[in-house]
């Protein structure tokens, strides 16, 4: 079958962007066609390494984004129908499986709903009541929608829109875990909906009793700047580092000993099952949506959403008790089989012949 991938920027480093590789990689891999094309893209240069039988392609080397004013954005995305309309990938595919709203929208206003799935990222109740409207009327001209989450699938059936469950795969392949030194690592965007705020601040109260300690966060985002006075002015200099990107997370978590996920909300939390993958335990908010699906069996310690007194407190027990963190560690093995690319990809290939 012949699959192409539309999304927004493959060029930028992102959850998403990831998964998104990884399983056109795998399909690819198991002899389907498969192309990714980015309708953006300022390198030009995929952000990740995927399979060598995956075309790429990107379209634009222009810029998108959400400081734009709502009347440039409706430019941008009539100019993106346009260029998927031209765009030879995307007219010879069987499939297409449309990555986030703004492709859906831009497939959709080309004329390809008939042969699209729109893959939902984000949780539905995130967005205001007028964007909740256009997604639906969008979403709903679709062939298939797929969104990662339970609790996402039960928020679209209650508006009429029937969506298939199929979770992002663990995007790594796991090695065995070796706890070396006092590390605690989190990964994301340096974003607000990832709450690294909230972690330094709950690490920060808890410093008395987490002096051996420190914390390491990968990723780079727009919040930087702002983490960096944080951590300097809660005297954490030293203690909390931040780490840029890494292209190996499977080596930060191998020697870990645990992991945080602070996210005010989530897609699904694709770190969260990476971590698994290695045998790593979470300390995570119970946010919307992913955190209480993934950890449902065991591998971590849900705490209320927002609570950072309460993500302190599950910090500084995880902390002081090797042996908790020894038994959740063992339980990531049913988190990493649940999430496994077999499985996943198994669930596309069904999708797709219906």
């Amino acid at each position: 079958m012949k699959i192409c991938f539309v999304i927004q920027d493959c060029t930028t480093v992102g959850g998403t962007e990831r998964a998104t590789c990884r399983l056109a990689s795998e399909m690819a891999r198991r002899g389907h066609e498969v192309s990714i094309v980015s309708i953006y893209g300022v390198n030009g240069k995929c952000a990740f390494i995927i399979n060598d039988k995956v075309g790429f392609e990107v379209l634009s080397d222009a810029k998108y984004g959400l400081q734009m004013s709502v009347f440039r954005r409706m430019i941008e995305t009539l100019r993106s129908a346009k260029r998927l309309k031209k765009c030879r990938s995307v007219r010879k595919a069987d499939i297409l499986i449309c990555q986030k709203f703004f492709a859906v929208t831009a497939g959709t206003m080309a004329g390809f709903s008939h042969k699209m799935i729109a893959g939902e990222h984000f949780p539905y109740l995130m967005y205001g009541k007028m964007l909740r409207e256009l997604r639906n009327c969008i979403f709903k001209k679709a062939k298939r929608v797929v969104v990662l989450t339970e609790s996402c699938a039960e928020s679209y059936g209650k508006v009429g829109i029937e969506t298939t469950v199929i979770p992002d795969m663990v995007s790594i392949e796991g090695r065995e875990h070796c706890e070396e030194g006092k590390r605690i690592v989190a990964a994301g965007r340096l974003a607000y909906e990832k709450g690294f705020d909230m972690l330094v601040e709950a690490f920060a109260r808890e410093n008395e009793r987490l002096k051996e300690w420190k914390v390491e966060i990968y990723g780079e985002g727009e919040c930087r700047g702002k983490l960096e006075k944080l951590i300097h002015d809660k005297g954490m200099d030293g203690r909390i580092e931040l780490k840029g990107n890494t292209d190996d997370i499977a080596k930060v978590f191998e020697h870990c000993s645990f992991g945080v996920v602070s996210s005010r909300f989530e897609s699904f939390s694709l770190v969260t099952i990476e971590a698994a993958a290695c045998g790593v335990p979470m300390v995570a908010f119970d946010c919307p949506v992913g955190p209480r699906e993934i950890l449902k069996d065991g591998g971590g310690l849900l705490v209320e959403n927002g609570n950072i007194e309460a993500l302190g407190q599950a910090i500084v027990r995880m902390a002081n008790e090797r042996e908790l963190r020894l038994r959740l560690g063992k339980e990531c093995a049913k988190i990493a089989e649940r999430y496994s690319a077999e499985r996943v990809c198994s669930q596309w290939e069904e999708l797709l012949k219906k």
